[in-house]
């Protein structure tokens, strides 16, 4: 249903040498994200640390298909951390791109 977008750094990493995403292997839908200083981020700290873009790719769905976003697998600094919570159901919602507009009754 997504297609890996991109990743940025937000507000505590806005500073960071480099914040980085990449889809491996590519087509898996397992998006890894990392980032670099100098310095931590200091212990009691909140906020966020990234943001991943997704697209959805669904044309075979319809209003109401849900799709399950996890996020998992934490490693180096960040490995006793998790956000809570730890996954969400993304429900396809149609747009329609020409609404129908009448302009005189």
């Amino acid at each position: 249903m997504f297609s890996y977008d991109s990743t940025s750094a937000v507000d505590l990493t806005a500073g960071w040498i480099q914040v980085a995403g990449n889809e491996n292997p590519p087509g898996s839908g397992i998006v890894t994200v990392g980032g670099f200083h100098t310095t931590a981020i200091p212990e009691g700290s909140s906020g966020q640390i990234a943001t991943v873009r997704l697209k959805v790719i669904c044309a075979a769905c319809v209003t109401g298909t849900p799709s399950v976003i996890q996020i998992q697998t934490y490693s180096d600094d960040i490995a006793a951390m998790g956000p809570q919570p730890d996954s969400t159901t993304f429900t396809y919602q149609a747009l329609l791109l020409f609404p129908k507009i009448t302009l005189f009754p």
